[in-house]
């Protein structure tokens, strides 16, 4: 991806990026920088602070402190909120001393801090107020965007940065439902080795909320957690009925990712610990009923199938349901794109709502996309209305040309049953964007039976699809439609014996992730032998693949690693998914290797499950950490077909592994030479390279 002239000189895209940010914090600049440490130290080198003391919060990232270190400054720690795990102003107030410089606060896991507090406190001793909030980009409290009456605010777009359980949060508050709500994180499980001490953390952390603790409920001890947690969370709940009985717990646990990763991740090596986790998971199954005093949201950044094939066999995963997408309605879709323009000369017109409201249905997040595209156009353009042409390029540029998953969950294609698969398919391929059709044409020449019905009575429910007066059928939003219309115009859902495609990237391009292969074992090249470009190359294994079957491939996937490199791209705009490695095998790949293959690996695994028809499963690599995928994939009845660099297979340990499967399954096990395919590449005319390509 080329970066322009404005990108690097901080104008372009970046400036309406600062804009946005200024808008949003009410500040009167905003400035971007390579991360949130070096804004930071920025932020001191401009208060000229070096040798003094400042208060801070003991319960931060190490990057927090360490640039204000650097200059010779020495933090004094206050303790923290229980309930907001922020920097507490009563305790940063006992240890302010006179040679206290300025208060640096910081927001942990999306939850605020106590901005309006931090700021009394920095106006009565005439110090600086610094806000690290750069995990709490999009939370609010009392109103106002988190930490934004600090005098500098930090913010950040890493990853860990979710404010939607804080939204829960506000929501409860608002409408004053009879529930306690308590932010917990399952961030920490990974470095724990008993789930007994994790379950007594929760605990410990819901006791403190002040309205629990002042009815004094107490937490089981830890030693009582440990030896029996049935016991201790039943007791818990008793004590919470007996003490606060008009009101329920609302639990609200972010990062459940991590716990389930880290059930999966011990499976081998501490196994107790996986079953300990598959137990805590089944006390809350067993606890749950319309008399709970604890109820249970879990965030994370997985889909539910991919839960239950980490961790098999827990009872939570039969009741477990997503919470289903809360559509607006047409006066919050224009309060949230008119909000944050109220203090500038920008004008919307109600057209331009209304078509914002029509193309997106309403969908939350895709309207809060479409309203910041629509704001960044008028920024850059210089312009002082939003128009509905502005709607329309933000949809298109929204669903067409950006790798953005925000129909994932609008449109769940893993849970969606086979017969609500080819139903849509079918509507895609025969109905425009924008257009409808009679259910009954969608099975013809078949009778639509009542089976399809309810197939697309459910679609109708997720709100995928919707009914006209006349009874046509059609998807719900423009922009749901256009990206169906990219994503499955090419499906054959009904098409058995499918190949489906995966790459190795990494191991394909030796490690480079340039759009170039290099020191090919061949005679043949592009411009120097051994030299081919990966569009090439892809060529050249799609071709091999038709040779395999004439059928059309099914899926093709491509591992985002190393992240975003030409290669990756040159995948991605021949077709390929890509698959993004996430954030906790990110830090597992910084100590070992195989991050990339293990992602490729679970992709594998939901097309098997997913896409029953599918029976050739090509992988383009050369590692032998696939040996025992391909195996298993092997002795369900599919066909495996490795596609490799000749020097990744020179390996002796990857040569054992594939020899000896290669001999079990003669018949539908082959390992092919890359340089060979490209060899033969070479010589075909060049028609029948065409005619492959097209089929494909």
């Amino acid at each position: 991806m080329r970066i322009s002239d404005d990108q690097l000189s901080g104008a372009g895209d970046v400036a309406l990026l600062e804009a946005r940010l200024q808008a949003h914090y009410g500040m009167q600049f905003a400035l971007c920088v390579s991360n949130a440490t070096t804004a930071l130290l920025a932020i001191a080198l401009a208060l000229e602070l070096a040798g003094d003391e400042f208060v801070t919060t003991p319960y931060t990232w190490g990057g927090t402190i360490a640039p204000w270190l650097i200059l010779g400054n020495q933090p004094v720690f206050a303790d923290i909120e229980g309930q907001t795990l922020g920097l507490d102003a009563e305790s940063a107030r006992g240890a302010i001393t006179p040679g206290t410089a300025a208060i640096l606060a910081v927001d942990v896991h999306g939850v605020p801090s106590d901005t309006a507090s931090l700021r009394r406190l920095a106006d009565h001793y005439g110090i600086p107020y610094i806000a690290d909030a750069a995990q709490s980009l999009g939370a609010f409290r009392g109103g106002a965007p988190a930490s934004s009456l600090a005098d500098a605010v930090v913010v950040s777009f890493g990853p860990g940065k979710s404010s939607l359980l804080n939204s829960i949060e506000y929501e409860v508050g608002k409408r004053s439902l009879p529930l306690v709500p308590v932010y917990l994180s399952a961030g920490e499980v990974k470095s724990l080795n008993s789930v007994g001490k994790f379950l007594f953390n929760l605990l410990t952390k819901i006791s403190s909320h002040p309205d629990i603790a002042g009815a004094g409920v107490q937490p089981p001890s830890e030693e009582r957690c440990c030896e029996n947690m049935p016991m201790a969370y039943s007791q818990f709940a008793k004590d919470l009925a007996d003490k606060i009985p008009g009101r329920r717990v609302l639990a609200l646990l972010d990062n459940f990712q991590s716990l389930i990763e880290a059930a999966s991740d011990a499976r081998d090596h501490n196994p107790s610990f996986t079953s300990g986790i598959a137990g805590l998971l089944n006390i809350i199954y067993a606890n749950g009923n319309p008399r709970a005093r604890i109820l249970w949201v879990f965030a994370g950044h997985r889909t539910l199938t991919e839960y239950r094939s980490l961790l098999p066999g827990a009872d939570l995963w039969g009741t477990l349901r997503e919470l289903s997408i809360d559509f607006l309605d047409r006066q919050s879709v224009k309060e949230i794109i008119t909000e944050p323009l109220r203090q500038s000369s920008l004008v919307v017109p109600e057209e331009t709502v209304s078509l914002a409201y029509r193309q997106t249905a309403g969908h939350p997040e895709i309207v809060q996309k479409v309203a910041e595209l629509m704001l960044f156009a008028a920024v850059r353009e210089k312009r002082w209305i939003l128009t509905p042409a502005d709607v329309d390029a933000a949809v298109r540029n929204l669903a067409l040309f950006t790798d953005d998953s925000f129909a994932i969950a609008w449109y769940p294609e893993g849970e969606l049953s086979d017969d609500q698969a080819h139903l849509m398919v079918d509507l895609i391929k025969k109905a425009p964007v924008g257009g409808r059709i009679d259910p009954s044409k969608l099975v013809a020449p078949k009778a639509l039976t009542d089976k399809d019905k309810a197939a697309l009575d459910d679609l109708k429910a997720r709100r995928i699809l919707d009914e006209s007066q006349d009874g046509t059928v059609g998807v719900r939003a423009y922009v749901l439609d256009l990206w169906l219309h990219k994503m499955l115009r090419d499906v054959r859902h009904r098409e058995p014996d499918s190949p489906a495609i995966f790459v190795d990237v990494a191991n394909l391009t030796a490690g480079r992730g340039s759009a170039t292969l290099n020191d090919l074992q061949t005679t043949a090249g592009e411009g120097l032998a051994g030299c081919f470009a990966l569009k090439t190359v892809l060529s050249s294994i799609e071709a091999y693949v038709y040779k395999l079957t004439p059928i059309p491939v099914a899926a093709q996937w491509v591992v985002n690693y190393p992240e975003r490199c030409p290669a990756v791209m040159e995948c991605n705009a021949k077709g390929y998914r890509i698959a993004n490695i996430p954030e906790y095998l990110w830090k597992k790949s910084q100590v070992s290797k195989g991050a990339d293959d293990t992602v490729l690996q679970e992709t594998i695994n939901e097309v098997q499950s997913q896409s029953p028809n599918v029976k050739h499963f090509i992988l383009v690599t050369g590692d032998k950490d696939y040996r025992v995928k391909v195996e298993n994939l092997l002795k369900s009845g599919k066909h495996v077909h490795i596609v490799s660099r000749a020097g990744a297979l020179g390996n002796p340990d990857t040569k054992h592994s594939y020899d000896y499967l290669a001999k079990r399954y003669p018949e539908r096990f082959t390992v092919k030479r890359l340089e060979e395919l490209l060899e033969e590449e070479v010589r075909r005319p060049s028609s029948d390279r065409r005619g492959a390509a097209n089929v494909l």
